[in-house]
């Protein structure tokens, strides 16, 4: 029994956009309204060729359609949160950061423990540091580079 190739690309057609459901990229789908296309051509004798050749030419034409408006839809990446949202962060010490110990520092409204990144680095009260990571309850600094204006 032999499957007529508009099954076939009704089928890879609902695959991508099983696909496209799974993933959310906006570039499954017009290649999945490419096989629609193809699928209607083969109903009406079109060559295998010619098929193919609308797959791609249908599936590029929509893609370059729809990517402005996938940029609209889609979500920019999310917020940091948690303490994630620290890292990248200005700390002003509050305490004294000394060779191998820790201090503290105030992050936004918040206190925290604080470490050096360099267990080497001493770090003065009212200092400016940037959050690296988060280490349990210690942020661990680095200084800020002193800008030459001051």
């Amino acid at each position: 029994m032999d499957i007529p190739i508009a099954w076939f690309w009704a089928i890879l057609a609902v695959a991508l956009c099983i696909g496209e459901m799974i993933n959310l990229s906006f570039f499954m789908l017009p290649f999945a309204i490419g096989c629609v296309a193809a699928a209607i051509a083969s109903l009406f004798g079109v060559e295998l060729a010619w098929q193919i050749a609308i797959v791609a030419v249908v599936g590029v034409a929509c893609l370059l359609i729809m990517r402005p408006f996938a940029k609209r839809v889609t979500r920019p990446e999310p917020q940091k949160s948690g303490i994630n949202r620290l890292i990248g962060k200005e700390a002003v010490i509050t305490a004294a950061i000394e060779p191998g110990a820790s201090g503290k520092a105030r992050v936004g409204t918040e206190d925290w423990l604080a470490k050096a990144a360099d267990p080497k680095t001493a770090m003065a009260q009212g200092s400016t540091a940037v959050v690296e990571s988060v280490d349990g309850v210690h942020v661990v600094v680095v200084p800020r580079p002193q800008s030459k204006e001051q």
